[in-house]
């Protein structure tokens, strides 16, 4: 389920948008190519490093705290600044952070942005003080291999905040291959098959029933993510199969 928040958002900052001057005409004029998400420019895009540099920073903060604990010793040498790339767009921009009267000074390509530091992880919307300007973002995620989710402008974007030291071994990590099984049904938990609804050389659809897989009580039907025949049946009622175990091969 989606919607189209984000597009309205575009639309009521946009300058024509601003000026009224506008027609029926209006998003193929000002969306020839379609709505591809909010465009940043330079200052926005420092904006969003900066605060997602401000996240990761006040994460490991809290990370490296303990609340309601004196029988363990904690290490309060604490580093003064945070050297991080951040990668948004799949473009990536060292940036450094230091802690100063309570806000994170973020310098960024040449320019200091100040993000105050009272904005608490655990919100649904962050309210967010920018150099003096409040503004509200959404935290959708935040991994702990420094992958953070959020939603700013009104678009959500994926991005990746690592420390320089670490973010130079990205690089040589090798991607993992990404394997078409669209034409498998893969049993999706532990369970106990109660039906199957195909037969080697049938004709199934997207989206049709071909087996039914019985968990935690629950039944669980399995439907075929792509048309195509039913090359290979690898199951029989009453079987019990693991997670992630190929049930139906389709061609």
């Amino acid at each position: 389920v989606t919607h189209n928040i984000p597009l309205l958002r575009d639309i009521f900052t946009e300058e024509k948008f601003i000026k009224g001057d506008i027609s029926t005409n209006y998003l193929p004029e000002v969306y020839p190519d379609g709505f591809k998400g909010k465009q940043l420019s330079s200052k926005e895009r420092h904006e969003l490093i900066a605060v997602l540099a401000s996240i990761s920073v006040k994460n490991s903060l809290r990370s490296s705290s303990m609340l309601n604990e004196s029988r363990l010793k904690i290490n309060r040498n604490l580093p003064s600044s945070w050297n991080l790339i951040v990668d948004v767009a799949k473009k990536s921009t060292p940036c450094s952070v230091t802690v100063c009267d309570g806000n994170f000074k973020v310098h960024i390509e040449g320019t200091t942005v100040i993000v105050g530091s009272n904005f608490d992880l655990a919100a649904p919307l962050i309210e967010a003080n920018i150099d003096g300007v409040q503004e509200t973002v959404q935290l959708i995620k935040l991994g702990s291999a420094g992958e953070i989710r959020i939603r700013y402008k009104g678009t959500a974007f994926q991005t990746l905040v690592l420390p320089q030291n670490a973010s130079h071994f990205l690089s040589l990590m090798p991607e993992k291959p990404k394997v078409d099984q669209s034409m498998q049904i893969l049993s999706p938990m532990p369970g106990l098959v109660k039906s199957i609804a195909c037969s080697p050389g049938d004709l199934v659809a997207e989206g049709q029933e071909v087996c039914v897989i019985e968990a935690m009580k629950m039944q669980n039907s399995l439907a075929a993510a792509a048309t195509g025949k039913v090359k290979a049946v690898h199951i029989k009622v009453g079987d019990t199969v693991e997670e992630e175990q190929v049930l139906v091969e389709l061609e």
